[in-house]
């Protein structure tokens, strides 16, 4: 898989996502103790205690623990720090870094099978902290710019997510999907062809629609509870 995140959050990912099959396989062997097919990361049970492990792994510095973690909540973090990405690639992977490194340190393990959910809520309050405090910097050193004293600019955007339990819910479903069905789902809503993504993952482009319809049935469900929220 080609990881194109941008550094410095990307130089993280790859540790994890440049991995062969074989090496990922003997890194979730060494983690959970368990082949990595069967790593319950993405979708804990209530039995599982695999996000946990590899939680506490990460918190006690193994990189390739934070790593997986990195990927696994990846989505999340670019869909709370859009605007940041969009204005500064680069600020945007050391504010996730730190966000994921914080909250990583700071979440109960014992909070059992919904340790994860908890993680993601977190990490959705923190970015959407953190961008609030970019905009507003932004805002400051457009009113302070000489160069720009006399000139009018249009008030920023809100960036407040008014749906931010949905917009976590959703972040985590799709942090649970496999590469190619969460890239071509995201190559849909850009409304880019779905060609490129499928060749990327080395799969025929009817095997990714398919992978994509499936993958809509099982979430839409699941999203169910909020339509009521976002009408």
């Amino acid at each position: 898989m080609n990881d194109h995140t941008p550094a410095p959050y990307g130089e993280v990912t790859r540790r994890w996502t440049e991995l062969n099959e074989a090496d990922r396989d003997y890194e979730a062997r060494r983690l959970l103790g368990v082949p990595r097919l069967q790593a319950r990361i993405e979708r804990p049970t209530a039995t599982s205690t695999h996000y946990r492990h590899l939680v506490e792994a990460a918190v006690a510095n193994d990189d390739v623990a934070f790593a997986w973690l990195a990927t696994s909540h990846r989505p999340l973090l670019i869909a709370r720090g859009r605007a940041l990405l969009r204005d500064d690639p680069t600020e945007w992977g050391a504010v996730a870094l730190e966000v994921l490194h914080t909250t990583l340190r700071r979440v109960d393990p014992t909070e059992g099978r919904w340790l994860r959910s908890s993680v993601a809520q977190r990490l959705s309050a923190r970015m959407n902290v953190e961008i609030r405090r970019h905009i507003d910097r932004h805002d400051r050193e457009q009113l302070t710019d000489p160069t720009r004293l006399y000139v009018h600019f249009p008030p920023l955007p809100d960036t407040r997510d008014v749906h931010a339990e949905l917009s976590a819910a959703l972040a985590d479903m799709l942090g649970r999907l496999d590469d190619p069905t969460r890239d071509g789902l995201q190559a849909l809503a850009d409304r880019l062809p779905l060609e490129a993504v499928a060749a990327e993952h080395g799969i025929t482009h009817a095997a990714l629609r398919q992978r994509i319809t499936r993958a809509r049935h099982r979430l839409q469900p699941q999203l169910t509870p909020f339509l009521r929220t976002v009408a």
